[in-house]
């Protein structure tokens, strides 16, 4: 959902008027999950990815579900197909992730 129509305390985000505090508490960034950032300058208000930039957000928990779901999709893919995703993050146990940040 674009943001739009900024006030000094609103904005609209599809259609619905919600406060930047209702954005920055419930909204994350469409893009890459980042927070998100309410500014002003000579021209207005805005708000925006603290990350990227970009002024498309989406609710947290929506954000969230798609992110597990696209890892559930990514699993259920066979292995050659799996391959033309790219690299994976290694699997590291949690006995070996905990040595690791504490040694």
């Amino acid at each position: 959902m674009i943001a739009t129509s900024f006030t000094r305390h609103t904005c609209k985000l599809s259609e619905r008027i919600i406060t930047y505090t209702t954005l920055r508490q419930w909204y994350v960034c469409n893009e890459c999950g980042g927070q998100i950032v309410h500014g002003f300058d000579d021209t207005g208000d805005w708000a925006k990815c603290a990350d990227c930039g970009s002024r498309d957000f989406i609710s947290e928990s929506s954000f969230t579900r798609e992110v597990v779901e696209a890892w559930e999709v990514e699993q259920g893919l066979p292995e050659h197909l799996r391959a033309l995703l790219g690299p994976q993050e290694p699997k590291v146990s949690a006995t070996q992730a905990i040595a690791e940040l504490f040694d």
